[in-house]
């Protein structure tokens, strides 16, 4: 508050508190108060007591009256300069005294009761001006007070009867946001609850009143959550399938849907789209879960739908198991399956802001694929899993396996039941007595492991006894009473004597890995390329040079194979896995060798033809440099030397 005393002296003078001159001035009924020039400007008349005395603007005139008097402290007039007022009251003392008066206003809000309602408040309080006020908001309304406002940012101006205008800028807040995370594994959930204002309570369709909900069948269930204020939660909806199992090689699809209230009233979610993220477990069992990729955000159709696929982003994480030549043991499989969640929510309002619900479903992923038709009409997830057992395999049943031939078969845990299994062992012998063992007993099995079973001759043991010889052997899971948990896989010794058999293990459709015999005459051939450079020969050039340089070479084996013996029609359908398999390892020695299947047409059934053989071209790795198989011998023992011969294909 500036207050400037304006004083009358003898000799036609005014002076303010401060000294400075401010010459003759005369009473008038308006007063300017020029604030940088600090000079008070007379205009207009002024009546006293009935005689009218005319003066204009810094005009030099009588003195005021002696008798000219007004009620102590009251405003002789006000005037505006700018935002501010100033008021001139007579002081009783012979002069008069000039006060600022400043138009303000404040402006206090009241906070939404919950995250995104229109519950908040806001009170204007005006002061000094004329004491006439109207206001004028930013958004549109000219009342002075608001009620039933969302959080945000408020701007008013407040104007008096003058003009003058002063402009207040509020902020409205809100409770937190009530942020509701489900997390749902393939036969429970859990409701987290963070945000508003604990305790919360939870309403379940069904019934129940807890945040947990544990062993729940399959169908599709809802959660409203409620916090201490009353404030809810966008409802929680999920649904419970039999599995949550996918093939890397198919879509992987999360269809999400704002619901019918949507599709009613689209206004009530503007801008509507849906969010998504994934979340893998790199090293199984970590709990560690990442995320991969980006952000997926969709806007919503005009039925508030959307899907998305997250195949892609998963698929790169996941590699073929190679097991060893001659493993003898149970191994679980971690390269071919992950875990990972899917984390979404709905996006809404004016600007979009990610709704309070948020979904995380667990689910798991495993190397491989179904075909076209399959994958659609889904046999394998409805009925085929759960009623044949199989194992990760569409290779025949029975198969031939020779003595040294390598076999794998690779075992899917179907349900969070299944706790621990052993592979059962049945061998029959040429006089039909049969005599059954079990491998090692797994313990702690997972939901959707994938374990590696050894099914070969060698590798399982199998021996002639007693003179009675092998004649077959079946391979299954049981559980730890004797219950199958699998089907059964037979194998038939094959004794036939052939010059040599060259195996090939090949990773299959399903991720497993079956092994391809082959015992027909092969060709191995070489492909040589190359690049070289003529020399430009000096008068004195080197004959031991010759006249080009040889820049590089590079020699790649191609080994080429025929199946050497009959091959049924059901093994010939069975090879086209061999044939589209992306990981293929030929077994030299005790260890295997990586190449490829060469891309070309290849007959799989000749009806006319009582006999089926098939012929493979079989590519290995580029060589730049010749290197024969060495041995690998423990250390301490002695080693041989080897020959040019050693490790041939």
């Amino acid at each position: 508050m500036i207050r400037i005393k304006l004083q009358w002296f003898g000799d036609g003078t005014w002076q303010g508190d401060n000294g400075a001159d401010y010459g003759s001035k005369f009473i008038a009924d308006r007063y300017e108060f020029n604030t940088a020039s600090k000079k008070v400007l007379f205009t207009n008349q002024v009546t006293d007591q009935g005689r009218n005395t005319f003066f204009q603007n810094d005009a030099v005139g009588e003195a005021p009256p002696e008798d000219f008097s007004w009620p102590l402290d009251v405003p002789f007039f006000s005037e505006a300069i700018g935002a501010t007022w100033y008021g001139y009251f007579h002081d009783g003392a012979g002069g008069f005294t000039v006060q600022e008066v400043v138009l303000t206003a404040t402006a206090v809000p009241t906070k939404a009761i919950c995250f995104g309602s229109a519950t908040g408040a806001i009170t204007v309080t005006p002061g000094g001006g004329t004491g006439v006020w109207t206001y004028a908001w930013a958004d549109g309304p000219t009342t002075k007070d608001r009620s039933l406002v969302t959080a945000g940012t408020y701007v008013v101006t407040v104007t008096d009867a003058n003009s003058s205008k002063v402009t207040v800028q509020v902020v409205v807040g809100q409770s937190p946001q009530l942020l509701v995370l489900l997390r749902k594994t393939p036969n429970s959930a859990s409701v987290e609850v963070t945000g508003g204002v604990p305790p919360y309570s939870f309403l379940w369709d069904d019934g129940p009143t807890t945040p947990d909900r544990p062993d729940l069948g399959a169908g599709s269930y809802a959660c409203i959550v409620t916090d201490a204020q009353g404030c809810t939660a966008e409802t929680v909806t999920f649904t419970i399938i039999e599995n949550n199992f996918f093939w890397s090689g198919n879509p992987i699809t999360l269809k999400l849907d704002a619901g019918a209230a949507y599709r009613a009233n689209p206004s009530t979610k503007p801008n509507l789209s849906f969010v998504c993220e994934v979340f893998l477990e790199k090293e199984y069992l970590s709990e560690n879960f990442e995320l991969v990729g980006t952000v997926l955000e969709q806007p919503a159709d005009r039925d508030g739908r959307t899907t998305f696929q997250v195949q892609q982003l998963l698929a790169k994480f996941l590699q073929p198991h190679v097991p060893a030549p001659g493993q003898n043991t149970v191994t679980r499989a971690d390269s071919l399956f992950r875990r990972f969640y899917l984390k979404h929510a709905q996006v809404y309002g004016n600007p979009p802001v990610r709704s309070g619900s948020v979904t995380v479903a667990r689910n798991y992923v495993a190397l491989g694929g179904l075909n076209f038709t399959e994958q659609q009409t889904r046999t394998w997830f409805n009925s085929y899993f759960s009623g044949v057992k199989p194992f990760l395999t569409w290779d025949v049943n029975p198969k031939p396996a020779a003595v040294d031939q390598p076999e794998f078969l690779y075992y899917l845990v179907p349900s969070a039941e299944v706790t621990s299994f052993a592979p059962r062992v049945v061998v029959t012998y040429t006089d039909n007595s049969q005599e059954s063992f079990l491998l090692d007993t797994v313990f702690g099995a997972g939901l959707f492991e994938i374990y590696c079973l050894p099914a070969g001759y060698q590798q399982l043991g199998l021996s002639d006894k007693l003179g009675k010889q092998v004649v077959r052997w079946e391979v299954s899971v049981v559980d730890e009473d004797g219950v199958p948990l699998s089907e059964k896989r037979h194998y038939v010794l094959d004794r036939l004597p052939v010059a040599q058999r060259r195996y090939l293990l090949y990773a299959n459709s399903l991720g497993g890995n079956n092994t391809y015999v082959a015992t027909g005459e092969a060709d191995q051939e070489a492909e040589v390329t190359g690049e070289e450079a003529q020399l430009a020969l000096a008068l004195d050039y080197d004959p031991l040079q010759g006249d080009t340089a040889v820049q590089k070479r590079q020699l790649r084996p191609v080994l080429k194979l025929a199946s050497g013996v009959h091959l049924t029609r059901a093994t010939m359908l069975g090879l086209q896995d061999l044939l589209l398999s992306r990981r293929v390892l030929l077994r030299n020695g005790s260890r295997w060798v990586a190449g490829y299947l060469k891309a070309k047409q290849v007959p799989i059934v000749s009806e006319g033809k009582t006999i089926q053989t098939l012929d493979l071209e079989f590519y290995l790795p580029r060589e730049s440099y010749f290197t024969p198989l060495l041995p690998q011998v423990p250390a301490g023992q002695p080693v041989l030397p080897v020959g040019p011969d050693s490790g041939a294909l």
